[in-house]
């Protein structure tokens, strides 16, 4: 049972942890359900895997046998996977890794199987499933069959079938954000919407815990910005606060939450039970979800 889930009994699952924010849920259950609509399927199930299997996600790997997990580790080595699922799968290891050092040979060899406006499909589809299990390995929550938003196939029995993206070749560009199919792109900014609504915790609080996910994550467009939030004394930029915050003077409160948001983008399968006794010292279950949350969007 999740952390979250432990100090709320009738929590148990997956949907009741997560519908402690009702609607970011529904939004983000929509965009989750849109990635597999605007991408090729079975690459993003088969990366999906892969993703959950390094991160430790439990409640993504359930069901699979040793077997399965065997083979999917030791991808690089297995005859059986194909080129197109080689260069996603080692696209989708440097993704969750550090985006930022994904090589012009990665892009490359994953354009030579889609198109441009494919690769920007499965990359942004990659980025929300990434987020996601993220989420689900942070909390640990124990899987549930009946999830709406299960994996919409078996990646390791059914690979290689093509959804056709459009023409090959291409390369992956600075455009790539223009070339997203549209109800994606409306999916995303929807859930980013209804996720900075709302307002459990303070906007001082959340506008740290945005920034420094934006500076671990170098998005230069994300750290451009600045909500209209409370300044604190004697500092003209909370960014220049938030990357030393250990050594500063913010409340505990706040340092907790900027904790929870380091182990969120770094190790979320090392959470230990003194740091959620600390997280829930200062936290309510609803408020740890909603701040989850604000680190899956993209700020509208």
């Amino acid at each position: 049972m999740s952390w979250v889930s432990a100090a709320k009994p009738d929590c148990a699952d997956r949907a009741l942890t997560l519908e402690l924010s009702p609607e970011p849920w529904e939004r983000f259950r929509r965009l989750m359900h849109v990635t597999w609509e605007a991408t090729e399927v079975d690459l993003l199930s088969l990366c999906r895997l892969r993703l959950a299997q390094v991160l430790g996600c439990r409640t993504a790997l359930a069901g699979l046998s040793a077997d399965d997990l065997a083979q999917l580790a030791d991808w690089s080595h297995r005859d059986s996977y194909t080129e197109r699922e080689r260069a996603a799968l080692d696209y989708a290891e440097q993704f969750q890794i550090d985006q930022n050092q994904i090589t012009f040979q990665q892009r490359d060899a994953l354009s030579r199987h889609m198109s441009e406006a494919g690769v920007a499909n499965f990359v942004t589809a990659l980025q929300v499933h990434d987020a996601y299990l993220r989420m689900m390995t942070f909390l640990d929550i124990e899987a549930d069959a009946g999830s709406e938003i299960a994996c919409q196939s078996s990646a390791l029995e059914e690979r290689g079938e093509d959804a056709g993206n459009g023409p090959r070749g291409g390369s992956y560009n600075s455009e790539m954000k223009s070339l997203v199919n549209p109800a994606l792109q409306q999916a995303s900014v929807e859930f980013a919407r209804s996720t900075f609504r709302q307002d459990l915790v303070d906007a001082q609080t959340s506008e740290m815990c945005r920034l420094l996910n934006a500076s671990r994550q170098n998005c230069s467009t994300c750290m451009s910005g600045r909500r209209d939030v409370e300044r604190v004394d004697g500092i003209e930029d909370l960014m220049d606060l938030i990357v030393r915050f250990e050594a500063s003077d913010l409340p505990e409160r706040q340092k907790v939450a900027l904790r929870l948001t380091d182990s969120f983008l770094t190790y979320p399968a090392d959470v230990s039970e003194e740091d959620w006794f600390r997280i829930k010292e200062f936290f309510s279950p609803p408020q740890v979800i909603e701040l989850l949350f604000k680190l899956l969007a993209c700020p509208p």
